[in-house]
C-alpha cells in the first residue's frame, strides 16, 4: 500500500518539544491548529441528487428559495497542548468519506535485544516506520498487521503493553489493578493536498489519520524479502539500536514516537513488576484469611465435641 498521501517526513521544534508534528517543506501539511470546522452551505444553494456537492451553487434550476445559512458549530483551536505528550486541540470538524482516510502504523520492537525495526527506502534514501492506509473491511488492527509485514518483511504482533487508554475495558475484565491492552499509543493527523480520485470535483485535499500501534518480533524472527507493494520492492529493514534509531530519524514525528514507544515499554515493566507484587500480596493476604477461617472451622469443631 502507498505509504502516505504526500510523503511521511515530520519535524517538530526541537526534540523536547510536544507541539504538533509540522511536515516538511514542499509536502502535505497538518492542522495547524487554525483549520476551519466543516463549512455551512452557500445561501441558496442544495445539494445535487446525481454528484456529490463540493460548495459551489447549483444550476438556478435546482435551487430552492433563499434561506439564511446555518453556521457550522466551531470550537477555537487549543492555544496549548493537551498534555506535555500531545499537540494543541483541534477544532470540531465534519469530514465526509471522500475526504478522508484511515490508516495505522507501527513501532516493531524486539525485546529480548532491545532494538527496533527501522525501514530504509534505496530509492529515496530515507528511513521511516512502517504505516499505510487499511483496506476496505479491515479493522486497524489488522491493517496495521498486514502493513507491517508488508514494508517490514518481519511478522510482527501487537504488543501488549499498559498504554493510558480512554478506551474503556469490557465489564468481565474490569479489576481492581490496571491490565495491558493493544490500544494505539498514538494518532496523528496529516493533510493532503489537492484532490484524490474518489473526491468530487473541485476537492482541494483532505485529512489522514494514522493510528499508531507498538508491535513486537521474537529474537530468532526471520526478515522475508519481496514482501511489499510493486513500488515497495526496494525497502529494507534493519534492526537498529535505540540511539541509531534516533540518529537516523532525527527530529521527525517518528523519532518522537520510538522514543515515546520506548518510554512505553520501560514504563509497562515496571507497572508490571507492580502489579505483580500487587497480586502476591492479595493472594498472601486471601490465604491468611482461609488460614483463619480454617483454624476458627477446628476450634469450633473441638468445642463442640468438647462439650458432647
Amino acid at each position: 500500500m502507498s505509504r502516505t498521501p504526500t510523503g511521511s517526513s515530520f519535524r517538530t521544534a526541537s526534540s523536547n518539544d510536544p507541539a504538533r508534528p509540522q511536515p516538511e517543506e514542499g509536502e502535505g501539511q497538518q492542522h495547524d491548529g487554525a483549520a476551519q470546522a466543516t463549512r455551512a452551505e452557500p445561501e441558496g444553494s442544495q445539494p445535487s441528487r446525481h454528484r456529490f456537492w463540493t460548495g459551489g451553487q447549483q444550476p438556478r434550476s435546482h435551487r430552492a428559495p433563499a434561506q439564511p445559512a446555518a453556521a457550522a458549530p466551531q470550537r477555537a483551536p487549543d492555544a496549548q497542548p493537551l498534555s506535555p505528550l500531545s499537540s494543541p486541540g483541534i477544532p470540531d470538524s465534519l469530514f465526509h468519506a471522500q475526504d478522508f482516510m484511515l490508516g495505522a502504523g507501527m513501532v516493531i520492537l524486539q525485546p529480548a535485544t532491545g532494538r527496533v525495526v527501522l525501514v530504509h527506502d534505496a530509492a529515496s534514501r530515507t528511513w521511516f516506520l512502517p504505516k499505510g492506509r487499511k483496506d476496505v473491511g479491515e479493522s486497524l488492527e489488522q491493517a496495521v498487521l498486514r502493513e507491517a509485514y508488508e514494508e517490514s518483511g518481519y511478522r510482527a504482533t501487537l504488543m501488549p503493553l499498559y498504554v493510558p487508554t480512554n478506551a474503556p475495558a469490557p465489564p468481565a475484565q474490569r479489576t481492581r489493578l490496571p491490565a495491558p491492552n493493544t490500544e494505539p499509543f498514538y494518532m496523528h493527523t496529516q493533510r493532503w493536498r489537492g484532490r484524490r480520485t474518489p473526491q468530487a470535483q473541485g476537492a482541494v485535499g483532505g485529512e489522514y489519520f494514522v493510528f499508531w500501534y507498538v508491535g513486537q518480533i521474537a529474537e530468532d524472527a526471520v526478515w522475508e524479502q519481496g514482501t511489499g507493494m510493486p513500488d515497495e520492492q526496494g525497502y529494507r529493514a534493519h534492526l537498529l539500536t535505540r540511539a541509531e534509531a534516533m540518529d537516523r530519524l532525527g527530529e521527525r514525528m517518528e523519532g518522537l514516537l520510538v522514543q515515546r514507544a520506548y518510554e512505553l515499554w520501560e514504563l509497562s515493566v515496571r507497572v508490571e513488576e507492580w502489579v505483580k507484587k500487587e497480586e502476591r500480596k492479595a493472594r498472601g493476604a486471601g490465604s491468611a484469611t482461609a488460614g483463619d477461617a480454617d483454624a476458627a472451622g477446628a476450634s469450633g469443631g473441638v468445642e463442640q465435641d468438647d462439650g458432647q
